[in-house]
């Protein structure tokens, strides 16, 4: 990105303001709205193996094709077989994982004070609380502990999506003996997708050698 570029001015924001405008019509789909597409970039970002895809989608979205953003996110709200649609999954998983209910009158705050912090993603992710909102309460977690478990590598990806940094480590400080590999890169999932991490994994496995702690692997 260009020095002093901020990051919504951008064709993607372009898009979502086009879309909040008028959505795309899809045959036999969901029309593709605005947040349709956060949907899209936000499931895509983890998996760099699809970013060429996306970007390929986003492109023909701007050209007033929805269909490669309508694919993108159908297994999140279809499923197939003995496939559940993957945001029930995820809704689970997440609502059960905290105690935390954000009260709506809340969220109408967080919205535009995380819009103002996170121009592109802030308003998004600020609705997406709202799913658990009136989900069941849970019992509160017990507070972490240190566990005392074997020496153990530990992942992390500085701009990964899917498991933050900050999560990772925290996990990782938790376990005694572990040894934290950093990866600055972006993507969910340090091995395969670094050399560097993938040689300290093997190492590991093959040769019983634990990293040095904190070990920051190159983008």
């Amino acid at each position: 990105m260009p020095p002093g570029r901020r990051p919504e001015a951008g064709p993607l924001t372009g898009l979502l303001e086009k879309l909040r405008q008028q959505p795309i019509a899809v045959s036999g789909g969901t029309p593709v709205t605005a947040g349709l597409v956060m949907r899209a970039v936000v499931a895509g970002l983890g998996d760099r193996q699809r970013w060429p895809g996306l970007a390929e989608s986003l492109a023909k979205a701007g050209s007033g094709d929805g269909s490669g953003v309508s694919a993108a996110v159908r297994p999140l709200v279809s499923g197939q077989g003995d496939q559940p649609p993957a945001l029930d999954g995820v809704l689970i998983n997440t609502c059960n994982d905290t105690a935390t209910r954000v009260p709506f009158d809340r969220l109408a705050a967080l919205v535009p004070e995380w819009q103002g912090k996170y121009p592109l993603f802030g308003a998004f992710l600020a609705q997406q609380l709202m799913a658990c909102s009136a989900w069941p309460p849970v019992k509160p977690l017990p507070s972490p502990r240190t566990l005392d478990v074997p020496p153990m590598v530990v992942l992390s990806g500085a701009a990964d999506p899917v498991t933050p940094l900050l999560g990772t480590t925290r996990a990782a400080e938790q376990l005694t003996g572990s040894a934290l590999v950093s990866w600055q890169g972006s993507g969910h999932g340090a091995f395969p997708a670094s050399p560097c991490a993938t040689a300290a994994v093997q190492r590991f496995l093959v040769e019983g050698q634990v990293p040095v702690n904190r070990t920051t692997c190159p983008p």
